[in-house]
């Protein structure tokens, strides 16, 4: 993986969060009826991993809070999954010797 490659994917990476920054404060907004410092600290704290910030009480405001913390979560283990890849330079497909590799070489 070369350094072009790593820069587009972490463009990618940092798009998607600021995409589901947006979503996150804006539920909140509309759903939970917390203010927007509220909305996007609450957001902020979902993506990141560290869980929920404000109480919800309302069924919307839950379920939404249930599928925002699930989205986030799948995001941040793709986020520390590539960067754990990055920091180790490893990538499993290409040290892997497939059979037909060792059979050319003997």
């Amino acid at each position: 993986m070369n350094f072009s490659e790593t820069s587009r994917i972490f463009a990618w990476l940092f798009i998607i969060m600021i995409i589901l920054l947006l979503v996150g404060t804006l539920g909140f907004r509309h759903i939970s009826r917390i203010s927007w410092i509220d909305s996007f600290h609450s957001s902020a704290m979902y993506v990141s991993g560290l869980g929920p910030l404000t109480v919800v009480e309302t069924n919307e405001a839950k379920l939404f809070s249930s599928i925002y913390a699930l989205m986030s979560g799948i995001f941040f283990i793709a986020l520390a999954a590539a960067f754990i890849q990055r920091i180790t330079s490893i990538n499993l497909f290409e040290t892997i010797p497939s059979d037909k590799e060792e059979k050319k070489k003997k």
